[in-house]
């Protein structure tokens, strides 16, 4: 049984099994956190398979399934993902948790909806312009720098940017250049993508201290990996490592 593969067969619209492969995708991440992310550290796996695992575990935990999708609704408000966004993917969890035989009420898909991001489209200036930007960079510290400015120089997506490895940089070149690799890739598509030499500066000052940081973390986890509630891999070879969850906070 493929939880989330068997789904998506239902759907011939390549577009649309992509929103929705990524909606079940980021509410299981919603679910778990970083339990995802350590199992693929852990066992160095990628892709679909680990999340059709958390999939199948989800689905036969018997959780409060309505209290779920509302707590989702709300985090997607939080994290002030596009409305537009936010609608597709409550729409393919929702679908999803029905096609598996999970009835949702009239009355918690209203809550729901009463939790959602409001607004219509919001362009990239709506979100973040050249000055929000100067105001954000002189608040971050070097991994808050290299982190935004590595994904406004290059259109990443996040998911894309925490798959980077160190053999994927090209930072001799000019300009600078950063492979994304098809498997790491939302489309599959193999592509190339260019920093700014702003970013470029921003990226070698992380990669100095990168190993340091990566050390305290190892140190400040101890006690957490002891009784398995956390994996750092010493030997990590991502460019950022660590989470989506991080990402969020910076």
């Amino acid at each position: 049984m493929k939880p989330i593969q068997d789904f998506l067969a239902n759907y011939s619209k390549e577009n649309t099994v992509r929103a929705y492969r990524n909606a079940i995708k980021s509410y299981l991440e919603f679910i778990y956190g970083i339990s995802i992310w350590c199992k693929q550290t852990r066992e160095g796996r990628n892709g679909l398979e680990i999340y059709e695992e958390f999939a199948k575990e989800y689905l036969e935990e018997k959780r409060d399934y309505d209290k779920d999708l509302i707590r989702f609704a709300s985090w997607l408000s939080e994290q002030e993902i596009p409305p537009k966004t936010a609608q597709v993917w409550v729409s393919g969890v929702k679908e999803w948790l029905v096609w598996h035989g999970i009835d949702l009420s009239q009355r918690v898909l209203k809550e729901v909806q009463r939790k959602m991001p409001k607004g219509g489209a919001r362009t990239v200036s709506d979100i973040l312009d050249k000055e929000k930007l100067r105001k954000i960079l002189q608040n971050c510290d070097i991994r808050g720098r290299s982190v935004i400015l590595t994904l406004a120089s290059t259109g990443l997506r996040i998911s894309e940017l925490l798959s980077l490895e160190m053999d994927d940089l090209r930072l001799d070149t000019d300009p600078a250049e950063i492979i994304v690799r098809g498997e790491k890739s939302k489309t599959g598509e193999h592509r190339i993508v260019f920093l700014t030499a702003e970013a470029k500066q921003a990226l070698l000052d992380w990669l100095q201290v990168r190993d340091k940081f990566l050390q305290e973390s190892i140190e400040k986890t101890e006690n957490f990996r002891k009784v398995g509630k956390t994996f750092i891999n010493p030997q990590d070879q991502r460019v950022f490592s660590f989470t989506r969850v991080c990402v969020g906070k910076i």
